[in-house]
């Protein structure tokens, strides 16, 4: 490539100054003249289908269509870059965390379902989430092994719900430089004080809103998200799927109808299903995009002509300011 400046600094040394370059990708400006930023889960189909620098995964078992509406819709647009051979499996981690899904191998394909479980519309486009259980089970349903509860549950630490979650991002706004977004939960920490999550790398994020809305999610679902648990299931569940909404009543535990999503399934060796759960809370697995104040600094914008100037002005300075009194001034000024 070649890169042309017609007004350009050169100063008085002899380095050239490093510069960066931004470069428009493919799926660009898809949602509008004001979205420079792509559908990730578009660019992510590309990616794991290509046969010569992706996964070569057959186009037909890529179902990633709920994914681009969710995302689409929810404004979690970004621009991803691939500088370095990584493990697919790695970028499709990666680019869940950031967007809010999860990866199901269903059958014979690979579906990207969202975690999103509230109607939203962005961009254009509707995205309507599946919120109805599929199964509603108690003690009729699940299988006893010997003196072992069928339904085990176990409660996050409290040291695990993290109320602060920062993301690491490059803001377009501010010349691509490295900027933090934050999310807080003001009303936990005033009862249990702060509670910081790592920061979160995502240089694939190149706008403010975005990574604010990515932080906040992350942080919904670490506060909200608080009780995980273990089912035995018969092999007639054979059909239910991770990401699946289901019911459990115990009343042991108290459980009435309690809503939960399954995040894994094992199959033991007798066919007994392990299913594994999470709390479900209706409603905290999608953030309220709200507007965020640009962190934009000051740089010098060398590409502007430095135009035509007023006839110099040559003078002899007086010798009182000199220091040899034989001095020369020059005044200019621009038209």
């Amino acid at each position: 490539a070649y890169v042309h400046g017609q007004d350009y600094q050169l100063g008085s040394g002899a380095q050239v100054e490093n510069h960066s370059f931004e470069v428009q990708g493919a799926g660009a400006y898809r949602y509008g003249s004001g979205q420079p930023d792509c559908n990730p889960w578009e660019f992510a189909a590309g990616v794991m289908s290509n046969g010569r620098y992706g996964a070569r995964m057959p186009a037909d078992t890529i179902d990633s269509e709920a994914a681009i509406a969710y995302v689409a819709a929810a404004g979690l647009l970004m621009s991803p870059l691939l500088t370095e051979q990584v493990r697919a499996g790695d970028f499709i981690a990666e680019l869940c965390r950031f967007t809010n899904c999860a990866p199901v191998w269903s059958f014979d394909r690979l579906r990207i379902v969202p975690y999103g479980d509230t109607t939203i519309t962005g961009n254009s486009v509707t995205y309507t989430p599946n919120v109805t259980p599929l199964y509603d089970l108690d003690d009729d349903h699940w299988l006893q092994e010997g003196a072992d509860d069928p339904l085990t549950w176990q409660i996050k630490e409290p040291s695990d719900r993290y109320n602060h979650v920062r993301v690491e991002f490059c803001d377009r706004a501010n010349y691509y430089n490295k900027t933090i977004a934050e999310a807080k939960d003001d009303a936990d920490i005033a009862v249990n004080g702060q509670r910081s999550m790592d920061t979160i790398n995502a240089p694939w994020i190149c706008d403010a809103a975005v990574a604010a809305q990515v932080a906040r999610i992350i942080q919904q679902r670490s506060l909200n998200i608080t009780g995980t648990g273990t089912i035995k299931l018969p092999w007639a569940y054979c059909l239910l799927e991770c990401m699946d909404l289901i019911t459990i009543t115990d009343p042991g535990l108290g459980f009435d109808h309690l809503p939960v999503r399954i995040t894994s399934i094992g199959e033991d060796e007798d066919g007994t299903l392990s299913v594994e759960v999470e709390d479900w809370p209706l409603g905290s697995a999608q953030a309220t995009r709200y507007p965020n104040q640009v962190a934009a600094g000051y740089l010098h914008d060398y590409n502007v002509s430095p135009g035509s100037v007023q006839p110099p002005v040559i003078f002899e300075l007086p010798g009182a300011l000199t220091q040899n009194g034989l001095e020369i001034g020059v005044a200019a000024t621009g038209l």
